[in-house]
């Protein structure tokens, strides 16, 4: 068993969290932990799937985004603070997400092709939902420092980043390995992602640490 480069970071984003939990409760992003718990699994999982004779990690991606759905969208609903008026169209979006998830893993595309049209439309619903983060973080507000050191911002700007680049390398993967679009001799996402990953868990962690200092900082005024 080993680990790719960019796996340290994500450990280290799920240590983080479990060091700032205290921070994370405060803001509402208790939610990350099990988020993190499951990413680390699904990217050891996958990084070593020859040693379970499989011939191909897709199926474990493809359970990661069914699985994952839910953990991003709670999180969402709690960086958006959705007033009760909004809740129930956002649970019903929610379900409605999953459902289409669920048919395309089952019945379209299946387990065993990478499920390209769920990664498009989660990237999209992410980029959307951390838009609408961002936005209703600065509205409002006249410091600028003060929104760089809350961090629901760094969250939702680091999933709107990575989305941006999942959406275009994964929901091109396979015309870019039909096509054998390289860079540095590798397969273009092979080389992309990994970057991707390791500047979202970057960001993660800074984020549990602006958790951890901000609720210090409220505890000790």
């Amino acid at each position: 068993m080993h680990l790719l480069w960019y796996q340290y970071f994500q450990l280290f984003s799920l240590l983080c969290a479990i060091f700032c939990r205290r921070g994370l409760n405060y803001y509402g992003l208790a939610i990350m932990i099990p988020l993190l718990v499951l990413d680390n699994l699904t990217e050891i999982v996958a990084g070593n799937f020859r040693l379970f004779h499989w011939q191909s990690n897709y199926t474990i991606y493809n359970l990661y985004l069914l699985l994952s759905t839910p953990f991003f969208l709670y999180l969402f609903s709690i960086l958006l603070n959705l007033r009760p008026r909004h809740r129930a169209g956002y649970l019903i979006f929610a379900i409605l997400l999953e459902i289409l998830i669920l048919l395309n893993f089952f019945f379209y595309q299946g387990p065993v092709e990478f499920n390209t049209y769920s990664n498009l439309v989660l990237q999209a619903t992410n980029i959307v939902l951390s838009s609408l983060t961002l936005a209703s973080l600065t509205v409002g507000r006249d410091d600028e420092s003060a929104i760089l050191q809350d961090p629901r911002f760094t969250i939702g700007a680091m999933i709107l980043l990575f989305s941006m680049v999942t959406l275009i390398i994964l929901g091109t993967q396979k015309y870019i390995r039909e096509h054998n679009i390289e860079l540095r001799h590798k397969i273009l996402y092979l080389e992309v992602m990994p970057i991707a990953n390791a500047v979202l868990y970057m960001g993660y962690s800074l984020a549990f640490v602006l958790c951890r200092m901000q609720t210090a900082n409220k505890t000790t005024i």
